[in-house]
Parts: C-alpha cells; structure tokens; sequence
C-alpha cells in the first residue's frame, strides 16, 4: 500500500464505526457498492483480487455492515413503507397486489402514505417507523431522497431515476419504444396524421419520456408537431376529458388521441360521445398502462401494458437486499403495445 493510501486509510478509520458506509468502502476498494455487497454476503462473482481489496478495505476502515449494525442495535421495526402521491389512480391497485404479495412472503407489515405533490411537506415514513421505503414516483423531492442517501436508510425508487449523484436503486418501466410502436401504429396502418397527446403531470418523469417519444416520432413520420394538438391531461380522467371537450368545442377534431394513461383515455372516449362523435369512426384513442379495464370498455383500448404488479414485486425484492445486504441493483422492466378496437382495427369486443 502508498504512503497516501495509508494515510486515507488511518483517517477513516478514526472516524466512528458507525459513520463509516458501504460507499466508503467501496471507494477505498476502487469498486461498486454492489461488488462491496457481493463480498460481504458471498453472492455472486468476485475475483480473488477484488475479494482481497475489498476485505482489506473493510479491515482498514473498521466497517460495521449496516445490517449488522442494525441488528445488533436492535432497530428492526419489521415494517416496510410505501409512499404513494394519490391512492385513487389507476396504477395503484395492481402495484399493490405485487408489493403485498412479496412483503408477505418476507412476513413484513407494509405501511403506506399518500404524500402529495408538496414539496415542503415532510415525510410521514422513515427510519422511526420502517426498515426501509418504497417510494412512488415524485411523492418524495430530490433533497429528501438526498438526505435518506446520506443517512444510508433504504430506499426503492418506482417509476423515478434517483437525483444526479444519488446512488438509489430504481425499478422503472420502458416508455420510449413502447410509445413509438404505438404512435407508428396509427400513422402508418391507419394513415392517421392529426394525433392529439394528453399528457400527463410536468414533474414525473414516465410522462415526460412519453411525450419526448411522441414528439420525436411524429417528426421521424415528417409530421410537424402541433402545439394546439397537446394540451394537459394530468394522468386524470376528470382532467382529460375537460382538455377533449375544449378542443372540440373550439372546432379542433383530431383524427387520434394518444392519452398518457388509460384514465385519461376513459376521459377522452367520454368527452367524444358527449359530442355526438364515435370511437373510432370519427377519432381514435389510444392509452397507456392496460389497466384492468381496458379490455372490457366499448370501445375496447388499445394501449401500452405495463407490468404494475411486476414493478411491486421487483422492488420490495430490492428494497429487501438493501435491508439484509446493503446494495441492490437497478432495472428497467419492458412493457408492449396491446392492439384493439380503439384504434380503429379490427377486434372482438365483448358480448353485451
């Protein structure tokens, strides 16, 4: 080992055990967390090399896993958190039934807040109360996932990439490629070239992706992109169908409508009838999320299906290896366009 190398070990090893975190050690050992974590549970690869870094890393810093730690200390309050923005979306229900299905099997009592959209508003879950959080999208701020990083508290992000610099695992869905299919879908086998987008709220990033695709898409089809044609559909069905009565009653009739999720698409078809208008016939809609309404609707919806329940189970999975190792891995989990009558294609719709 260099004179400098032992010089910044012997300093962090006089810090406290306790301050001292898995990201200490990893960068001392020039490797991930999850290398780190590897070693620490005997999991997976790690050449003997990198074995040897990261034990002598752990020796030189007198690190004290956290789960260790917490154990020892008796701290475990055998409960998981999940914080949600608003219980009533459609989304919320199949999330739940993955993350209730796995935190029985772990025999975890979950716990669950809505929190809202207020960024000021403090978080009613932690370390007090829980061994660890799931959160939802942005019902959390960037400084306050921040501040669990920095206190090393487990944390799960769903549907949100962790802010630049904060090493959190996340488990999100594919919205880009999905949303291309789609859009592709009715310019080139219904030659629909006025398509109208809902978008959902500014601040999350699945409605950003998917409005960033279907601008992006129209423009590879050299269809100009129309700021009249977009308009707020805030993942709401209220709110959808306010936007598509406007548009109508200010004369402008587009030949689709693509809306950010499937109740903004119940809004949209609800607006068109109220018009005296039909779907397809007159102008198509298409969602996003497959909900488990979807098919039974008449029109039926052609949309985008995303494994929810999957996305529950996958990240209490992660939140769990964070708990018991200290580091968990990201993924992104594909998603597919379901095609029905909504589009304008051909489909069996439901007798009754």
């Amino acid at each position: 080992m260099s004179e400098a190398e032992s010089t910044v070990g012997e300093r962090m090893k006089a810090r406290s055990s306790n301050r001292v975190t898995i990201r200490d050690v990893a960068r001392h050992a020039g490797v991930s967390k999850s290398t780190v974590s590897r070693v620490l549970n005997d999991k997976g690869y790690a050449s003997s090399d990198t074995v040897e870094r990261v034990q002598r890393a752990i020796e030189e810093l007198n690190y004290v896993p956290q789960a260790t730690a917490r154990g020892l200390a008796s701290q475990r309050n055998g409960a998981l958190g999940l914080l949600v923005n608003d219980l009533s979306t459609l989304t919320i229900p199949p999330l739940l039934s993955g993350i209730d299905s796995m935190i029985q099997e772990e025999d975890y009592n979950l716990l669950i807040a809505a929190a809202g959209h207020q960024a000021s508003r403090s978080v009613p879950l932690g370390a007090h109360n829980t061994d660890g959080l799931l959160v939802y999208a942005d019902s959390v701020t960037d400084e306050q996932l921040r501040r669990f990083y920095e206190a090393e508290f487990p944390v799960v992000l769903m549907h949100r990439h962790p802010p630049e610099g904060v090493d959190i695992p996340s488990v999100n869905i594919e919205n880009r490629q999905s949303t291309r299919e789609l859009i592709s879908h009715l310019i080139e086998e219904h030659g629909y070239r006025r398509i109208a987008f809902l978008r959902g709220p500014d601040h999350q990033e699945d409605s950003r992706e998917r409005e960033e695709s279907y601008v992006e898409t129209l423009r590879a089809h050299d269809i100009s992109v129309d700021p009249t044609l977009i308009e707020l559909g805030g993942f709401s069905e209220v709110i959808s169908r306010q936007a598509v009565e406007d548009w109508l009653s200010e004369g402008i009739e587009p030949d689709a409508i693509f809306a950010g999720d499937d109740g903004g698409a119940m809004g949209a078809i609800k607006a068109i009838r109220q018009a005296g208008l039909r779907v397809p016939e007159d102008i198509a809609v298409v969602g996003f999320d497959d909900d488990r309404y979807a098919e039974y609707g008449n029109p039926s919806l052609t949309t985008v299906h995303v494994p929810l329940e999957q996305v529950g189970r996958e990240a209490v999975k992660r939140l769990m290896r964070l708990v018991r190792e200290g580091a968990a891995e990201s993924t992104v989990l594909p998603t597919s366009v379901v095609i029905r009558r909504s589009c304008g294609c051909q489909y069996p719709e439901m007798p009754g």
